[in-house]
């Protein structure tokens, strides 16, 4: 039979289970709380040098990410080594971002302003990679599926570029121009073999990109109007979803590039309405 758990403190909806399901950890103010997944004991409880706005667990499970942004600094915790943290600083150049590498060894910031991107190894604290002018924080950072190769949107000379660094040495292994008035997300495909880029908000533009910076095609739905405020791959990478101004869901085949499927919004709201007992209702 269900049951509720009590009530848990959290601030900023910072509750974050980790991937392998054993645990969860939720923050509240400067305090880190992580349980067990099953019997919600605390396993560990940390206290951070400030309020945690941001919360993310690495790949294998075995340390949790907290990051004040107002104070620039991130701060890392284990699950088994309540004797082991790491503090991470970006003093005056400040912080609006920070994530895991795939492989749970590195962390990269991104400093205000986008100045610039910053990779720490957790293995060699004198070892930091800087990469320049990166023009988006979380939107524009994208790992292929493989962890081997990170790909950065950046913006130079008034242009936008891609760069894709090797996750092994940090080094720039393709650096290419791409087609677009005003880049505001990037996404690699599952299958690492497409490079996503989502353009204006003000048009409907999506390119296609090989990790070599090969133009693979473009698509453009309509013109003269707001273009698309999301987009998503499918796990295969075979389909990439376009969620639209227009209240439309299209579905791009990577055999033409071309939609396979176009669902109306309001159509897809009704039909779940009509087969699932428990619907929302919109305002």
């Amino acid at each position: 039979m269900a049951s509720v758990s009590a009530p848990m403190r959290v601030t900023h909806g910072l509750v974050r289970w980790s991937p392998c399901g054993r645990y969860l950890a939720a923050a509240s103010g400067n305090r880190l709380a992580i349980r067990d997944a099953l019997s919600l004991q605390i396993v560990q409880r940390y206290s951070t040098v400030d309020e945690v706005q941001t919360l993310v667990w690495s790949e294998d499970s075995q340390l949790v990410l907290t990051a004040s942004l107002k104070r620039a600094v991130v701060q890392l915790w284990s699950v088994q080594d309540a004797s082991w943290t790491c503090k991470i600083s970006e003093g005056v150049a400040g912080l609006v971002h920070a994530r895991w590498t795939p492989d749970a060894r590195h962390v990269v910031t991104v400093s205000d302003f986008q100045l610039h991107a910053t990779v720490w190894s957790l293995e060699d604290p004198t070892a930091r990679c800087s990469i320049r002018s990166p023009k988006l924080a979380a939107d524009g950072l994208s790992f292929s599926s493989n962890g081997d190769f990170l790909a950065v949107a950046e913006r130079h000379d008034c242009k936008d570029f891609i760069g894709v660094y090797s996750c092994e040495s940090w080094e720039l292994t393709t650096h290419f121009s791409i087609d677009s008035y005003d880049c505001v997300e990037i996404a690699w495909s599952p299958d690492d073999g497409t490079i996503a880029v989502r353009d204006t908000h003000l048009e409907f533009r999506v390119l296609l990109y090989s990790p070599d910076g090969t133009l693979l095609a473009k698509y453009q739905a309509y013109e003269n109007a707001l273009g698309l405020k999301t987009m998503t791959w499918s796990a295969s990478g075979q389909f990439l979803a376009l969620g639209s101004y227009d209240e439309h869901l299209r579905v791009l085949s990577h055999i033409n590039w071309k939609p396979v499927a176009d669902f109306d919004h309001e159509s897809i709201a009704v039909t779940k309405s009509h087969t699932n007992q428990a619907a929302v209702r919109e305002k």
